[in-house]
């Protein structure tokens, strides 16, 4: 765990430019720090066996005092940011300073951030880590989405999501549910299948649409989900997936039943259609 001095821009909390570093620059000779920031590497690897590379998870809250390894492991938000490269020189001028280490979980980081693969581009061009340890001043409204309502962005709520350990907290909701949505609108009722995977409360999976009479053609009918659970409370987004079009996703809110077999709420498009929905635990 890795600590760094930040200053504060219009939007942005950054940290020293390492590679203006002695220049006698007004940018640079006038930058004041506002607080602190801290990032983990939860990967590490050697592209061609010999350039080293490093993934950071970034905390996405301005830390106004010189943060313990204790209060960096409270719960706070923190954001798996791009790949790169990190030289001595670079490490050096960014003020690092180790506080500490985590242990992460293979399995909860595939889950919490599937897909990764090796950064090639990033690590061939040796662009820094340095570029991603930024974090806006204001924090998005939703912990799973970008502004432009198209990018899921999913961000751990606690270093404990991916460290070692069960993660659970209560009854989860993996496994499979058979669900159905209906329109204000007073349009059909539809009907579907979810398999999710729930780990330290985030919640991921797949749908499958059952076919109607009034689907238009070239509708898909496989989505993704993902989203969080806290106690009763679920929220998740769901993205149709289609080889031709990107697709909104649809936000979900509901509530689960007392013996989390059932949920019902209700599902919405910004600034389009909305209804209900429920979905019921299949009993296998």
């Amino acid at each position: 765990m890795l600590i760094y001095p930040v200053s504060q821009s219009v939007t942005y909390f950054e940290p020293i430019n390492p590679f203006t570093v002695g220049k006698d620059w007004p940018s640079v000779t006038s930058w004041k720090q506002a607080g602190w920031g801290a990032f983990a590497i939860v990967e590490r690897g050697l592209l061609f066996d010999f350039i080293a590379w490093y993934r950071p998870l970034v905390v996405n809250r301005l830390l106004t005092g010189e943060p313990t390894m204790a209060e960096l492991s409270a719960p706070r938000p923190w954001i798996l940011r791009q790949s790169g490269t990190l030289t001595a020189r670079c490490r050096e001028n960014l003020q690092l300073k180790a506080v500490g280490r985590i242990d992460v979980d293979p399995a909860k980081r595939e889950h919490f951030f599937p897909d990764l693969g090796v950064p090639v581009g990033p690590v061939v061009s040796d662009i820094s880590i340095a570029g991603s340890l930024d974090f806006a001043v204001q924090e998005r409204s939703s912990p799973y989405i970008n502004a432009d309502r198209k990018t899921l962005h999913p961000r751990l709520d606690a270093l404990a999501d991916i460290e070692p350990g069960d993660g659970a907290n209560g009854k989860t909701l993996s496994g499979c549910w058979r669900g159905n949505y209906t329109y204000d609108d007073g349009q059909a009722v539809g009907s579907f299948r979810a398999d999710c995977k729930e780990i330290s409360g985030l919640l991921r999976g797949r749908t499958a649409d059952d076919p109607s009479a009034t689907d238009k053609p070239g509708r898909p009918h496989d989505g993704v989900i993902e989203g969080r659970r806290d106690g009763r409370s679920v929220r998740f987004f769901k993205r149709y997936v289609s080889a031709t079009k990107r697709y909104v996703p649809i936000e979900y809110v509901g509530e689960l039943d007392e013996n989390g077999e059932r949920m019902e709420g209700r599902w919405s498009i910004q600034g389009g259609r909305a209804g209900g929905f429920a979905m019921t635990r299949v009993v296998t």
